[in-house]
């Protein structure tokens, strides 16, 4: 894994390891078996948000998926009527729910 770092106008990323054939290289008695239920009750229905964030906004514009991050409900709730007004598609994630949001066709 890299990260920029600037050196007089010089841009270098410095290197962090990792430790990836440890992990390769280890015996499967070392981690714990899941079954695809839990780990989706522990990834999918488990999510949790920075208590910072009020909501995440994922909209596809040109082909291209974009996130909006808010801090606050007034400012995604103008984002969200913005999307509406332009039939684009997009979903809502906050602390509740995941709730995908179709334009009408």
């Amino acid at each position: 894994m890299y990260a920029p770092t600037n050196h007089g106008g010089n841009m270098k990323r410095k290197y962090y390891p990792n430790n990836w054939k440890a992990y390769k290289d280890s015996p499967d008695s070392m981690f714990i078996d899941h079954s695809y239920e839990d780990f989706m009750a522990w990834k999918i229905d488990g999510w949790e948000l920075p208590n910072a964030v009020t909501c995440i906004i994922r909209a596809e514009e040109n082909g291209k998926v974009k996130e909006y991050t808010y801090q606050t409900q007034g400012h995604a709730k103008r984002r969200i009527e913005r999307l509406v007004k332009n039939n684009q598609s997009f979903v809502v994630c906050d602390n509740d729910a995941i709730q995908p949001i179709h334009a009408p066709k």
